[in-house]
């Protein structure tokens, strides 16, 4: 009996579980199986606040950027400071001028302190969020505010991702935030392939 090919689990939401899919090299698509199960789900809850006086808004996720146009936002004549190029190439798309930080909270922070920024900024984000960010800023003298425009909600392995990690082959399950891991763990919890 020939052995099973690796098993690649993405659990990620499903347009960012789709584009990691297209970014990888075609060597890799062809050498693994791909699932996608995603172990949260994206729900816009907004509401879209008031930008008057806002001299910048800042997106640490493509879904921010997404729940900003869900609720009505347009192309507005101030920068978008993204925590990343993905980030930034979507606030792009969105007709925005981009500022692009680096990889974390921390570096978004230190970017918009080390560029002299002047508030009052905007953090446009999820229902859970690392960083502390508007506080931080707040707290180095950028008066900076936060809103929620989406939640994230846990969501659980389906029957066939079960009955593909019960197998016996090798499994990848890249996971990007700490919830995701903290969850993947608790749902594959006793199947022994992660």
């Amino acid at each position: 009996m020939a052995a099973l090919r690796p098993l690649l689990l993405l659990t990620r939401p499903e347009p960012a579980a789709r584009a990691f899919v297209e970014a990888l090299p075609e060597i890799t698509r062809a050498s693994v199986d791909i699932l996608i199960n995603p172990l949260l789900s994206i729900h816009v809850t907004g509401p879209l606040p008031s930008l008057n006086g806002v001299t910048g808004l800042i997106f640490t996720s493509a879904n921010a950027l997404d729940a900003y146009r869900t609720l009505g936002g347009g192309q507005i004549d101030i920068p978008a400071i993204t925590v990343g190029e993905t980030t930034g190439t979507a606030a792009k798309a969105l007709g925005f001028a981009v500022d692009v930080a680096g990889g974390t909270a921390d570096h978004v922070v230190q970017h918009i302190v080390d560029r002299g920024y002047r508030g009052p900024l905007l953090h446009l984000r999820g229902a859970e969020s690392i960083g502390n960010i508007a506080q931080r800023l707040t707290d180095a003298g950028v008066q900076t505010t936060d809103a929620i425009l989406y939640d994230q909600r846990l969501e659980t392995l389906e029957g066939d991702t079960k009955a593909a990690l019960s197998q016996d082959r090798p499994t990848i399950a890249p996971v990007f935030s700490p919830r995701t891991a903290r969850q993947l763990r608790a749902e594959s919890e006793g199947m022994g392939a992660l």
